[in-house]
C-alpha cells in the first residue's frame, strides 16, 4: 500500500527528478516550454516504466503554468495538447466526474457547465459541427446509486461517441501543484483513486472506445504537507520517514486538506479546462 504522504495521481510526481528527469527506461519523455507553460509528455511503452512510476502503459501529458500565466494562455496550451490526444475524432462525450456539492470534488461538474455542446445543433436544427459534443455531469455513487462507469456505458450505448473525455479532481504530492497543474492521459481514469475511494475504472477496455482523462489536483494528504515541510529542512530521507511515522497516526494519516480559497481556485481551473476543450473542438468557429 502506498505511503499516504507520497500518494499522488500525477505521473509527473512519480518521475525521476533532477538530471534524470528526461530519462526513464521503457518510456519516451519530451519537455517543452510554450506560452508561459511547461509541457511534459511521457509516453510509457513497456513494463520497465510501468514498474518505475506505477502507471499503466500510455501517454501522460502534464501542463504546468507559471503563476503569472494568463488563463487564456493556459487554455490555449491545454487545448493544443487535447487535440493531440483526440486526433481526428468527430464525436465526443465530455463527462464531469465527482460531487458538485463538495468544492474540491466539483471540478468535473463545473467544467461541464462551461462546455458548448454541439450535438443538439445537428440533431435539432441541422447545423453541422466539426466535432459533435455532448456532455454530462455523472454525480457520485452515494447520490445516484449508480456507478459512474455504468452511467457512461449506458450513455455511450445510446449516443455512440467516438471518444469520452472524463474530467475529475486529483490528489497531488506537492501542495504548490494544487489547482495549477493539469494532467491529460489516454489511459482513462479511476474515480476517487487519489483519496483511497477507488471506483470502477473508466478506460478503453471498459467503455470500448478512446477515453481521455483530464484532471487537476485540488487536495493533498495532511501527512504530505508535513513531509513537504520536513524536506525543506533536511534531505535525510530516513529521518523524515521516522518523524512522519511517529507524528502521523491513523487520524492524521487519513486527513485530506485543501486551500481555504478552493472555491475560487476550482472555478478558475474549471474555466481553463472548459475553454481548452471548446478550443480543441473548434467551437468558436461555429
Amino acid at each position: 500500500m502506498m505511503d499516504q504522504t507520497t500518494r499522488t495521481d500525477l505521473a509527473i510526481e512519480r518521475m525521476p527528478s533532477g538530471r534524470m528527469a528526461k530519462k526513464l527506461d521503457g518510456a519516451d519523455v519530451e519537455v517543452e516550454h510554450t506560452d508561459g507553460c511547461k509541457v511534459t509528455d511521457v509516453d510509457i511503452r513497456d513494463d520497465r516504466a510501468v514498474k518505475a512510476i506505477g502507471k499503466p502503459i500510455g501517454r501522460y501529458i502534464t501542463v504546468e503554468p507559471q503563476w503569472t500565466t494568463s488563463e487564456a494562455s493556459i487554455a490555449h496550451v491545454l487545448g493544443a495538447q487535447i487535440k493531440k490526444l483526440l486526433g481526428s475524432c468527430s464525436s465526443v462525450l465530455v463527462a464531469g466526474l465527482g460531487n458538485r456539492q463538495i468544492t474540491p470534488d466539483s471540478i468535473g461538474a463545473r467544467v461541464v457547465d462551461g462546455i458548448e455542446v454541439t450535438r443538439v445543433l445537428y440533431d435539432s436544427v441541422g447545423m453541422d459541427a466539426r466535432v459533435e459534443v455532448s456532455a454530462v455531469a455523472t454525480g457520485v455513487l452515494g447520490d445516484t446509486g449508480i456507478e459512474t462507469l455504468e452511467i457512461l456505458a449506458g450513455i455511450c450505448d445510446r449516443v455512440q461517441p467516438e471518444a469520452v473525455i472524463a474530467v475529475d479532481a486529483l490528489c497531488a504530492r506537492d501542495v504548490e501543484r494544487i489547482s495549477n497543474t493539469f494532467q491529460l492521459t489516454d489511459t482513462g481514469i479511476s474515480p476517487g483513486a487519489g483519496v483511497g475511494n477507488l471506483r470502477k475504472r473508466i478506460d478503453r477496455e471498459t467503455l470500448g472506445r478512446t477515453v481521455i482523462g483530464i484532471g487537476v489536483p485540488t487536495v493533498v494528504y495532511a501527512g504530505t504537507v508535513c513531509r513537504n515541510m520536513l524536506e525543506k529542512l533536511t534531505d535525510d530521507s530516513d529521518a523524515i520517514g521516522k518523524i512522519i511515522e511517529e507524528a502521523t497516526g491513523d487520524a492524521i494519516g487519513e486527513l485530506v486538506v485543501t486551500p481555504k480559497d478552493i472555491d475560487a481556485q476550482a472555478e478558475r481551473a474549471a474555466r481553463i479546462i472548459s475553454a481548452a476543450l471548446n478550443e480543441a473542438f473548434d467551437v468558436d468557429e461555429l
